[in-house]
């Protein structure tokens, strides 16, 4: 099942480990991975530091490109059928196709703070050290707007409606819309907001992120589209991450110490899981049924610990020097970000009468997603049609959720029957 691929890096080994769920499928050597794994429908992409990318198919079962962009690289991104590299040294933008056969260099005016894919409608990209932001499409035409202040670290919504960015020198959280560059909120802030590990779900009929502090010891939990500050937590510990997924109750923050710290996603209390005394845990990734939970650990003993997210249990290690950042197939492809949210409206709101494989008061979502059209299914939801089923009252976010968590597991479900490599 291509969705519960996981890319493990083991920064010490110089190694990339390919998973599905426990089992190693693949490993290839490559040093100094930095900025983010990317995954297409085929495959994925992986970044280093020192400016070079590496493509992996995942249905040929093979490193099959290597390519360097650049001497200092910020992070990659995919729009399109295009890549495109943040270099630092120099400061510019490298396209290449899927292949990773380069395109086009584009020189920038200063330092990017990192880069993300719009799907067909291109990039968008901020700086360090200007304020502004570039908007380019595949073809490498890159234009510049002005915003308040230079934006250190962002995130685009998953809905694509509007960038979050924060300033360490301004010491606030700013909100623009994304397609007119428009400011629609700011706030002061303790710290820079580290924006790029931030974690995403939805409870209660509204959308949430929650973000650590960059060398602070909060974590602020905030209201997304109603731009409300909710709570700001005091962990006690320095971590980077907040990460959770549709099928798990808690976030989970790594604090910098043996332990995670798990907030429940309805009702915000804080619990502690303690991974292994005397080590050092930094970064969680889960698989995409909701099964397994990686944890890296260093200390005596380091390795890809693997627990149980709903149990907590723990089930198992994978060995390695150094073990960094993880990331699963179907939980960081960015087009599935609305679907993830998706997920929990479903369960939150439709799952009573709607059950995800058996027919209960009504038809199920795999038997909706295949027997009927989008615009169908979208009439439905917002109430146009009638029926015998009780009328849910849904906003048009929660209904843009619902519909690509539809598509996604209409789109999907072809993939999975073409992953023979691995069975």
């Amino acid at each position: 099942d291509i969705r519960n691929v996981t890319v493990l890096i083991d920064k010490g080994g110089g190694r990339v480990l390919v998973l599905e769920e426990n089992r190693v499928l693949d490993t290839f050597p490559l040093r100094n991975v930095h900025g983010g794994v990317k995954f297409s429908e085929r495959g994925f992409y992986v970044p280093t530091r020192d400016g070079w990318v590496a493509y992996y198919d995942l249905w040929e079962g093979r490193l099959k490109a290597k390519v360097r962009a650049c001497i200092y690289l910020r992070n990659i991104a995919l729009a399109g059928d295009r890549l495109a590299t943040s270099c630092v040294l120099p400061s510019s933008i490298v396209l290449f196709d899927r292949e990773l056969r380069p395109l086009a260099k584009v020189e920038l005016k200063g330092n990017p703070s990192a880069i993300y894919g719009l799907g067909e409608d291109g990039f968008v990209l901020a700086f360090r050290d200007i304020p502004l932001v570039g908007r380019m499409d595949v073809d490498g035409t890159l234009s510049y707007f002005e915003v308040d202040t230079p934006l250190e670290d962002f995130f685009i919504d998953p809905f694509r409606e509007f960038i979050i960015g924060s300033s360490r020198k301004e010491k606030k959280l700013i909100v623009y819309e994304l397609r007119t560059l428009r400011k629609v909120f700011e706030k002061d802030i303790d710290g820079l907001a580290h924006l790029f590990s931030a974690g995403f779900w939805y409870s209660g009929g509204s959308f949430y992120f929650a973000t650590r502090h960059a060398g602070s010891t909060k974590v602020s939990l905030w209201k997304m589209y109603e731009w409300e500050l909710l709570r700001e937590i005091d962990t006690g510990g320095t971590g980077f991450f907040v990460r959770t997924s549709p099928q798990i109750p808690h976030l989970w923050i790594d604090n910098g110490d043996d332990s995670f710290l798990l907030l429940d996603k309805k009702t915000l209390n804080l619990s502690k899981l303690k991974i292994a005394e005397d080590h050092r845990v930094t970064h969680v990734e889960f698989s995409a049924d909701g099964r397994l939970a990686y944890v890296s650990v260093k200390g005596k003993i380091n390795g890809f610990y693997l627990y149980d997210p709903l149990t907590l249990r723990y089930k198992g290690m994978i060995r390695a020097e150094d073990p960094a950042g993880k990331y699963n197939y179907l939980l960081k492809r960015e087009r599935f970000s609305p679907a993830l949210l998706g997920e929990e409206v479903f369960m939150a709101k439709c799952w009573g009468c709607h059950h995800s494989t058996r027919e209960a008061f009504g038809p199920s979502l795999e038997w909706i997603v295949t027997n009927r059209s989008r615009d169908y299914i979208e009439s439905k939801l917002k109430g146009l049609l009638g029926g015998s089923m009780p009328k849910i009252p849904l906003s048009f976010r929660e209904i843009r959720a619902l519909i690509s968590f539809m598509e996604a597991i209409k789109h999907e479900e072809r993939f999975v029957e073409r992953g023979e490599k691995y069975q």
